[in-house]
């Protein structure tokens, strides 16, 4: 080892010569030679070549003669490499050759070593890495034929589970052996259940199957399920016929074999809800009575006065006359009925000068919940008039205010707000205390708007006034003529009739 002093100069001189390495190499880079070394040796300072380097295929570009030449060496040829030689070594080819291949109703599937006089009984371990349930009459072989297309031959594995030499057949490279179950080509049968049960649906049909079974595997009976009869509809091949067996499911469960039916292929099982039957339906008394809160109907023709009373009448602060009853069935028998569309199909349609059809908006917002509310005169229901009476429902709900001590007026005037009672008075006296109308205000088309929910078209003098009662003053619609754009645009009017739905619904 040399030791530097100061002022030494190191003298490195050119390169004699070097080649580069690339490819499947531990260390590609380029390497000084002496020029009398051999590929090998080229290959031993790059590291040695990876696993899966090709050593027999090493591509050498070889500058000779001012010209580019490729040589094709393995790594044991001998001749010496030269300056400025580019080494690369490629990978193999990953084609795996050899190989047959197992696949489907089987316990071990995947790609085998083709050996020599290989044959199908080999492929499938005489038998051992099939399942129980293959389907042994046949297997299909899939074969590729020298002019890329593939061959299909049906093998039949029981025969060669037997010793059959001519079903036993000679495999060739990329084989393809499916083994199918015996319910990839036999239908399973299946039977259903429909009604009154935990889980109705479609179940497979099993030896000895009967009513009983199938009753169990939907999950039971509902509570709600009728036991005395059901019905079993019967299909039979090849006929276009229904045939009804009715049942008697109570005697079915306890495992009477005359009514417990065994069961065949698409047999269908209905089992109905018993007549009338239902939980407790619950309606709902909220507000001014001394015991508010939710409360079972007790019988079929039970009426909201009953309810009343159940409650314990009202309390000294109750103001009947502004009672709300809502009754939610209303509006899932709008949604049912389609009210929505048949009232938008009412309103005007014109075309324009495209030919386009429009249909005027609605003047109002229409929602459904909006006409689950029932007016009712609960004075005179409580007062026995049956008439007036109502028979409750599901989902019924009644609220009893407070008595208020105002008179609300809204719309178009100056100050919206509720004014203080004054018995006697009139609609003039407390549109003048809210500030009297707006510029915009139609002051013919006010409304009187109860506490109960009824609504009365009035004059400034009208005087039933009550507390809780509302004035409604609405804003005048002011029709715009734009001549030019009906000039402009030709529009012609396909439907001018302004259509009024009246909804009646029976409570």
């Amino acid at each position: 080892e040399i030791f530097l002093l100061p002022n030494d100069i190191i003298y490195v001189p050119p390169a004699r010569g070097w080649v580069s390495v690339r490819g499947r190499v531990k260390r590609p880079a380029i390497y000084e030679i002496a020029g009398t070394e051999k590929i090998s040796d080229i290959l031993s300072l790059a590291g040695g070549t990876l696993p899966d380097a090709d050593i027999q295929h090493i591509m050498v570009d070889r500058i000779e003669k001012g010209e580019h030449r490729i040589v094709t060496v393995d790594s044991s040829d001998t001749d010496a490499v030269l300056f400025g030689d580019d080494i690369s070594v490629f990978p193999i080819d990953y084609t795996r050759r050899r190989l047959v291949f197992l696949e489907g109703n089987v316990n071990i599937s995947g790609c085998f070593e083709l050996k020599e006089g290989m044959r199908v009984s080999d492929l499938i371990g005489d038998g051992e890495f099939l399942l129980e349930d293959t389907y042994l009459k046949r297997a299909d072989l899939i074969r590729l034929l020298p002019s890329q297309k593939r061959e299909l031959i049906a093998v039949d594995l029981g025969a060669v589970l037997a010793g059959d030499e001519k079903e036993n057949l000679l495999l060739k490279e990329d084989d393809r052996l499916i083994v199918y179950s015996v319910w990839d080509v036999q239908r399973k049968d299946y039977v259903s259940i429909d009604g009154m049960v935990f889980s109705p649906g479609k179940f497979e049909l099993f030896e000895n199957m009967r009513v009983s079974d199938l009753v169990f595997e939907a999950g039971g009976l509902l509570k709600k399920a009728y036991t005395g009869r059901a019905e079993l509809s019967r299909v039979y091949p090849g006929e276009d016929s229904t045939e009804v067996i009715y049942i008697d499911l109570e005697k079915a469960l306890k495992g009477d074999p005359q009514e417990d039916v065994l069961l065949q292929p698409d047999d269908y099982l209905f089992i109905r809800e018993v007549p009338g039957w239902k939980l407790q339906e619950i309606v709902t008394v909220l507000g001014e009575v001394n015991f508010p809160g939710n409360y079972a109907i007790v019988r079929k023709e039970e009426k909201l006065s009953e309810l009343i009373e159940r409650a314990g009448g009202f309390t000294n602060d109750a103001y009947i006359k502004g009672a709300v009853f809502v009754r939610p069935s209303i509006t899932e028998e709008a949604v049912r009925r389609d009210l929505r569309r048949i009232v938008e199909n009412t309103q005007e349609a014109i075309i324009d000068s495209l030919g386009n059809i429009q249909r005027v908006p609605l003047l109002y917002t229409f929602r459904e919940e909006n006409l689950n509310r029932v007016i009712i005169n609960l004075e005179k229901i409580v007062k026995g008039d049956k008439k007036e009476d109502i028979v409750l429902q599901d989902g019924d709900t009644i609220f009893i205010p407070r008595k208020p001590s105002g008179v609300s007026v809204l719309g178009s005037v100056a100050s919206t707000g509720t004014i203080k009672y004054i018995k006697g008075k009139n609609v003039g006296y407390y549109l003048e205390k809210a500030g009297g109308f707006t510029r915009n205000a139609d002051k013919g088309e006010i409304r009187l708007v109860k506490a109960s929910g009824k609504v009365i078209k009035c004059g400034l003098r009208f005087r039933d006034i009550e507390p809780g009662d509302a004035i409604v003053v609405p804003q005048t619609v002011k029709k715009k003529t734009d001549w030019g754009k009906i000039l402009q645009d030709s529009i012609t009017i396909v439907s001018g009739l302004a259509t009024t739905l009246y909804i009646i619904l029976k409570l």
